[in-house]
């Protein structure tokens, strides 16, 4: 289902069929997590607080509980996904679940791998590669990124505040690239502040009147369509129709301000962000016979291709096939894959041409016939 961004029903919007749903060649469990996020919800105080290792177990602890109370599912090939922020805890969910297999935990799960895209995987790492990235594409000049690469020795985001070059010229590329909405850079800014060295993911506030006025308007800011999820969650007709307990969340939020990650920081009020990379998990699952598709939007700054392709080199896979070649959808350029193998483990690495952060909602037919493909073990 998608909203219909030009149809309000009593002030909530109505919805329609989405031509490009996952749900078309997959079963789907959306799940809020962790706790505090969407409308889930704790019993206990001490419950509140959670962390990615943890919020990774309760994750794997809640796979196994619902296969083991909906049985009819049990044969089927279970894959874990995410996008964004997710890059850090899919992979952990999914080591689980096979180690759980190893373990003997029932009922034992027909997990075949897992998805992430965009993924923010190593958080120095994915900062790192946004100055590359813009140099890449022509938003700030070979001096300036070679001047800053050199005084910085590679590493933005750990820089030294001592070193006065390496700020400086941080300051330089900072400069250059205000403006630039880091999500999708050739969309209109949302962000005036851009800054490479921040990894926070904007929440944008839009003015859903304006919106509903003249839903299609270009000038208007991608996150801004956001906003009609919150009118449309905080429906009482949607809440029993979700089968929401009553009580258990007083306001549906876009985002809980609580837990949103800033580079730097370890934790926050109900959040501990105890894994600064996830690539370990990911070496870990390379060793399993399991499969991996990995997918990014080539227009994106905040979790750049860039950095993705980089970690995945860091696993010492074996490129067997589609070495950046690329990929179509009714005859025309997608974006480029490139296909990685070790063993029993299988990697498939696919950029999604025009596509921002995250990739399925800039590109939602190529990327749906992308998942429909690797689904069916179909070249991409």
């Amino acid at each position: 289902m998608q909203i219909q961004y030009d149809n309000y029903m009593d002030n909530v919007p109505a919805l329609q069929l989405h031509p490009n749903s996952w749900t078309k060649v997959a079963n789907v469990i959306y799940l809020d997590a962790p706790t505090q996020t969407g409308y889930s919800y704790t019993k206990t105080p001490e419950a509140i607080r959670s962390s990615d290792t943890s919020s990774a177990a309760q994750t794997a602890e809640f796979l196994r509980k619902f296969v083991k109370n909906h049985p009819k599912f049990l044969k089927n090939p279970m894959y874990v996904a995410g996008i964004s922020y997710s890059g850090i805890v899919v992979p952990i969910i999914t080591e689980e679940l096979y180690k759980g297999n190893d373990e003997g935990l029932e009922p034992i799960l027909n997990i075949k791998g897992y998805m992430a895209g965009n993924p923010l995987t190593d958080k120095s790492l994915d900062i790192n590669s946004r100055f590359e990235y813009a140099y890449r594409l022509a938003l700030i000049s070979k001096d300036l990124y070679e001047s800053t690469r050199k005084a910085c020795n590679g590493d933005y985001a750990n820089a030294d505040s001592n070193n006065l070059q390496c700020m400086s010229n941080i300051y330089e590329v900072n400069k250059r690239v205000k403006g630039i909405y880091t999500q999708q850079i050739l969309e209109p800014d949302c962000d005036p502040a851009t800054n490479l060295l921040t990894i926070i993911i904007p929440i944008v506030r839009g003015n859903r009147r304006a919106l509903q006025a003249n839903p299609t308007n270009d000038s208007i800011c991608q996150g801004y369509y956001h906003e009609y999820a919150i009118p449309w969650a905080n429906d009482e007709k949607v809440k029993k129709s979700l089968n929401i307990r009553k009580g258990t969340v007083k306001e549906w939020t876009l985002c809980n301000m609580d837990m949103q990650y800033n580079y730097g920081k370890q934790s926050m009020p109900s959040y501990e962000f105890d894994v600064l990379s996830s690539v370990e998990y990911h070496k870990k699952l390379s060793k399993r016979n399991c499969r991996a598709l990995i997918f990014s939007g080539d227009h994106d700054m905040m979790v750049s291709h860039v950095g993705t392709y980089n970690w995945i080199n860091s696993l010492n896979l074996t490129i067997t096939y589609n070495n950046w070649d690329p990929w179509y959808v009714k005859g025309q350029h997608a974006g480029y894959k490139t296909t990685y193998a070790h063993d029993n483990y299988s990697l498939a690495f696919v950029t999604v041409k025009g596509a921002g952060h995250t990739a399925p909602e800039f590109k939602p037919k190529e990327c749906f016939v992308m998942v429909k493909r690797w689904f069916a073990h179909k070249p991409i």
